[in-house]
């Protein structure tokens, strides 16, 4: 369940403090206008973590949830978890290399134009005129200035975190000689095409490869040295199991699951006893799962999962075979399972769930088709309607043009 995380994380890494840079440090209208909106939803402590003792408040951490809702909103329940803690490292991994730029000396370079372009980007996406948002910002007791000073803060901390991120690779080169091996040792990758048509672009593809790796091993050695603490128990439970910390993940949802239990809890809980090698102890945990969860498919698949790891064949199929009788017609719980029944050899099986996902499949395409063929009788209705408006409009007009000729024809007699 874990395995494909841990081996992307160091790949994670840059491409999360990317988006970070763009998504989580530029301030939108948006972000800016709910910036002082707080709730305690989620969170056990007013700071949720602290880097090398400077701390990363809840305010801040449901502002970044906030800014990426509309990732979250088609999540699993077995998805959110993921997603909250990768958001969270973002910040942490933000928070660190804002740290390096001060221990480097590394200063921001923003001029009054790049901060009227980015205002000017804002109010394009948000279809809005100056004058309306500075009628925004009053209302809310700001003004056009401060939100000014707050878009230059956010591009000044992003200038330095991407010269920070280029320093750490600035000394990568790529040869003339690893670009013609490259060629060379890959033929077939770039048929019909001579050495001088793709020479810019391997030289390109080899630089940034390069330099991914050496940022990523240079920001995993930062975050080793980094004194990091993680305050919501759901969060550190899960960062520790994903880094193979099985004993603090243990101790850390066992305590969950008295005090704020759930399947997905249960499940994380098994799958930290089953790392730590207690295999008993992580089928007692899923026995729970079930017992209090009987129509979670999920539970049911990962308890099928740990069968399957125990080489348990039997015990495995017949959790796969309750998950497919809960999971209903969902099609991501089908699909799944045709995975697992076909990784451990039951074709049988695998034939059924994929006879479940395509009339699943059949069905979903049918109500995209009638609810598709109700939207164009909505439409022909709408144009139907209208075109009966435009109609009568026009007969009110000829009615009143034709009076108002009357009026006229009449009183031009009375006067002769």
């Amino acid at each position: 369940m874990f395995g494909s995380l841990r081996k992307s994380s160091k790949v994670v890494v840059y491409i999360v403090v990317a988006a970070f840079i763009v998504t989580g440090g530029l301030m939108g209208f948006g972000a800016y206008m709910n910036k002082g909106a707080t709730s305690s939803a989620g969170v056990s402590s007013p700071v949720i973590a602290s880097v090398n003792n400077e701390q990363i408040t809840q305010q801040e951490y449901l502002a970044a949830l906030r800014n990426q809702a509309p990732q979250s909103s088609q999540l699993g329940n077995f998805e959110i978890i993921p997603f909250r803690l990768r958001v969270l490292n973002s910040m942490i991994d933000r928070q660190l290399l804002l740290q390096q730029a001060e221990e480097k000396g590394i200063k921001a370079e923003v001029t009054d134009q790049d901060v009227e372009d980015l205002i000017n980007q804002i109010l394009e996406s948000n279809d809005m005129k100056q004058d309306e948002l500075v009628s925004r910002l009053e209302e809310q007791g700001s003004s056009l200035s401060d939100f000014k000073q707050s878009i230059r803060q956010s591009l000044e901390l992003n200038d330095r975190i991407q010269k920070t991120i280029e320093k750490s690779y600035n000394h990568i080169t790529v040869s003339d000689e690893d670009v013609k091996k490259e060629f060379e040792d890959n033929s077939d990758k770039y048929q019909d095409k001579t050495f001088d048509e793709v020479k810019e672009d391997i030289k390109n593809s080899l630089l940034q490869a390069r330099q991914n790796e050496v940022f990523n091993n240079w920001m995993e050695n930062v975050r080793a040295d980094a004194d990091i603490t993680i305050n919501d128990p759901v969060l550190k439970g899960y960062n520790a199991l994903t880094n193979e910390n099985y004993e603090t993940a243990i101790s850390t949802f066992k305590n969950v699951v008295q005090n704020n239990p759930s399947a997905v809890m249960y499940t994380y809980l098994a799958e930290a006893y089953s790392g730590n090698e207690n295999k008993e102890q992580a089928v007692k945990t899923y026995q729970t799962a079930v017992e209090k969860y009987p129509d979670d498919w999920e539970v049911y698949l990962n308890f099928g999962n740990l069968y399957q790891q125990m080489e348990d064949k039997d015990k495995a199929l017949a959790q796969y075979k309750l998950a497919s009788e809960k999971a209903g017609e969902d099609f991501m719980a089908h699909y799944q399972l045709y995975m697992a029944y076909s990784q451990m050899g039951a074709e049988e099986q695998a034939q059924s769930e994929m006879e479940l996902l395509n009339q699943i499949r059949d069905k979903m395409q049918k109500q995209q088709e009638e609810l598709q063929k109700q939207q164009e009788q909505q439409q022909t209705q709408q144009q139907t309607q209208k075109q009966d408006q435009t109609q009568q409009q026009e007969q009110q007009q000829d009615q009143t043009q034709q009076q108002t000729q009357t009026e006229q024809q009449s009183n031009n007699g009375n006067k002769n």
